[in-house]
């Protein structure tokens, strides 16, 4: 047992001894993902997501060790929260990448020259094609599929891939029902899909994906580890 002080190993030891073991997994996480040869766009988040998640999930399952983790399990819950909203981010804008260009440009235009002069700076012809090409009726399910496979190829099939897709769809559906508004605002246009067609999509398309995941491997497997 790990806390069992029968052979005369003092807590004391056994805390130092454990919180050794706790820094030594998480310096061989910060060597792994900072290798050359570690992509630091997704690679990188991928992994500090997945060990931090398995670290949380397996100390809160054993409260005898919250007492001596929970540093640890702090620094853990911090790197899991920006790792996510970085691979989040780079997953999204990857996919989309033509509607974020648009809307960052648009928005650089409002505050240079404000908004009744953006349709001269962005004619409106250009900017109905690109939303055609990257969030039409005919485009938009297709992307978010793409962005789910991306997703299951990147994570380990034992990941709480779900919670990621949640949180990718929130994200998403944020920026989305903006740039929607500042559409109808600066050029009284309307996107074909609407947020809420737009979360019905994200849903359908998500769906139980760790699950999904744990299916196509044929059975549980370990999760990745550094």
């Amino acid at each position: 047992r790990v806390l069992s002080t029968s052979s005369g190993v003092t807590p004391g030891s056994i805390a130092t001894s454990l919180t050794s073991l706790a820094d030594a997994l998480f310096q061989s996480l910060d060597i792994v993902t900072s290798r050359p040869s570690c992509d630091k766009q997704y690679a990188q988040q991928v992994l500090i997501i997945e060990n931090c998640a398995f670290f949380i999930a397996t100390v809160s399952q054993r409260s005898e060790l919250l007492f001596f983790f929970k540093p640890h399990l702090d620094t853990a819950k911090v790197m899991l929260n920006q790792a996510t909203n970085s691979y989040i981010t780079w997953s999204i804008k990857r996919e989309l990448k033509g509607l974020y260009v648009l809307f960052n440009n648009i928005d650089r235009i409002r505050k240079d020259v404000g908004d009744q002069d953006v349709p001269i700076h962005c004619p409106r012809a250009t900017f109905v094609r690109t939303l055609t090409k990257e969030v039409g009726a005919n485009v938009i399910k297709v992307k978010c599929e793409e962005i789910r496979k991306r997703m299951e190829k990147h994570f380990a099939e034992t990941s709480d891939l779900g919670e990621v897709w949640d949180q990718m769809s929130s994200v998403l559906l944020t920026d989305y029902e903006g740039y929607s508004k500042l559409a109808s605002q600066l050029y009284r246009f309307r996107f074909e899909v609407s947020t809420e067609e737009l979360r019905r999509v994200l849903r359908a398309t998500g769906g139980d994906v760790s699950a999904t995941m744990r299916r196509r491997s044929g059975g549980e497997k370990r999760p990745s580890t550094t």
